[in-house]
């Protein structure tokens, strides 16, 4: 009987991850087999994600790999979704851009970053909530005024496709043209009525 193993392109993302956190003299390392569990929100039930969602959505395992993804881009806007990944409101918003992914492909690549795990970047980029969008460009944090205070990040839902596909393409169209901070084609200051 033969044994045939698939090494997908995330879980030698995932190895690389534990052999560089291996390198900078990490003591508290994961078991191969828990860092390899590419989904581990699979096993909470109720929840599904559709299959196809790894192909277009990437999670990168890593601080490494998030610094990678941000260097490694020079014409698309990086689109890095930080939060926890079995919290309902990060599933919504994970849907949400996996609805839109395909349609700013040409100007945006979207990842996921569990940031419960990895914590290098919560203080640096006050990473407090639940689920927090941050754009960057040429490995520079965009910021977009979306009339709510906060210009660093988008951390509420936006349940429409269409507007979040306006406000990638108005960071990609200011980026473009060497804009630090854009402003949001909507105002959301009403966004949550209080």
């Amino acid at each position: 009987m033969s044994l045939s193993i698939i090494i997908t392109y995330q879980t030698i993302l995932r190895i690389q991850g534990i052999i560089y956190n291996f390198s900078r003299g990490s003591t508290d390392l994961p078991r191969l087999s828990q860092s390899i569990n590419l989904h581990p929100e699979s096993s909470i039930p109720g929840f599904t994600r559709p299959p196809t969602m790894t192909a277009l959505i990437h999670d990168l395992p890593s601080a490494w790999h998030v610094d990678q993804a941000c260097m490694s881009e020079d014409e698309r806007v990086v689109v890095i979704r930080f939060g926890d990944p079995k919290h309902k409101d990060t599933w919504a918003q994970d849907e949400m851009l996996y609805k839109v992914a395909d349609k700013v492909r040409n100007f945006a690549v979207i990842y996921t970053c569990d940031n419960t795990i990895i914590q290098d970047f919560n203080q640096m980029y006050e990473l407090y909530d639940v689920c927090t969008v941050m754009f960057f460009w040429r490995n520079k944090h965009m910021m977009c005024d979306f009339g709510t205070g906060n210009n660093n990040k988008l951390n509420f839902y936006i349940n429409d496709k269409q507007d979040l596909i306006d406000i990638i393409e108005v960071i990609y169209r200011g980026a473009k043209k060497g804009r630090g901070l854009v402003v949001s084609p909507k105002d959301y200051s009403t966004h949550y009525k209080y």
